[in-house]
């Protein structure tokens, strides 16, 4: 029988999003600023013009121009670096492809990795409409980022992508306070001139663990912990489908053995949904 595998995908909806990501250590919360108003690139149609005159004192509505296009021309890696982490993305979808912490190894002196990549899945920090047709446009979409390289220090750093078209608009951010593990993460969708309600996932996993690590004795596979009115709680993955909603959480994320992946509202949050997403069998898996 075909072994299953299943992934906790972790989602904060809200209109206009404005969340934190702590990754491993503690920070003190910076007082970031406010966040933008959507932008609209909506095409409006505008009256045609008459043949007729226009009666005395009656003035024609303005013309307005539409909104150009914002897309970039080519798929191109967008980095983020610091002496803690360096954090790289994808401008296709503005999807997140690496976090790694610096001061940290893994069993192959390697940076340890924080985003888990399996083919199919969703990915940390993705875009998420509940319109399966619009989430897969905006995968595909090829965002401009504000910059192919920003680099982390003292001074508050931010890195946008942006993407229009006649129909949709949206758009990403991140602000980092300092060089650290604090990041302010947020996203706004519209679709025909709409604003959509978007959320940000975290998932399948945190890190990347090999064959090896996975058959020790003792290793705990990625599950979710969030921290609800009744104190931290640990979700382990459920069938396919099935989610559990959680009402203003205080965080939620995903954790491994060392390392947790937590999303921290600002200002509240209407709610997180923790679901499990069934993946496809490994390779020589029974």
């Amino acid at each position: 029988m075909e072994e299953r595998r299943f992934l906790l995908a972790v989602a904060l909806s809200l209109l206009v999003l404005t969340l934190y990501q702590w990754l491993f250590a503690p920070a003190p919360k910076p007082a970031g600023p406010a966040a933008p108003a959507p932008v609209s690139t909506t095409v409006r149609s505008e009256p045609k013009p008459s043949a007729e005159p226009t009666p005395a004192g009656i003035k024609k509505p303005a013309a307005r121009a539409p909104q150009p296009a914002i897309a970039d021309e080519r798929e191109r890696r967008v980095e983020i670096e610091g002496e803690e982490s360096v954090v790289a993305f994808s401008n296709k979808g503005a999807r997140l492809v690496s976090w790694q912490l610096r001061r940290f190894r893994d069993a192959g002196g390697r940076p340890e990795e924080m985003v888990e990549t399996v083919p199919g899945a969703p990915r940390p920090l993705d875009i998420e409409t509940g319109d399966q047709d619009l989430d897969l446009r905006l995968r595909e979409a090829l965002f401009k980022p504000s910059a192919e390289l920003v680099r982390l220090g003292a001074r508050p750093q931010e890195l946008r992508f942006q993407y229009a078209d006649s129909e949709v608009t949206a758009e990403k951010w991140l602000r980092f306070p300092t060089d650290g593990y604090l990041a302010e993460v947020g996203a706004t969708v519209q679709a025909g001139g709409r604003a959509v309600p978007a959320r940000i996932l975290w998932g399948p996993g945190v890190g990347n663990p090999t064959v090896a690590e996975t058959e020790v004795r003792g290793y705990v596979p990625p599950q979710a912990v969030l921290l609800s009115g009744s104190g931290v709680e640990r979700v382990v993955p459920g069938k396919p489908g099935a989610a559990r909603s959680v009402s203003g959480p205080g965080w939620v994320g995903v954790e491994s053995k060392y390392f947790v992946a937590l999303l921290i509202p600002a200002g509240g949050s209407p709610g997180a949904e923790v679901r499990g997403i069934e993946l496809a069998p490994e390779p020589g898996g029974k």
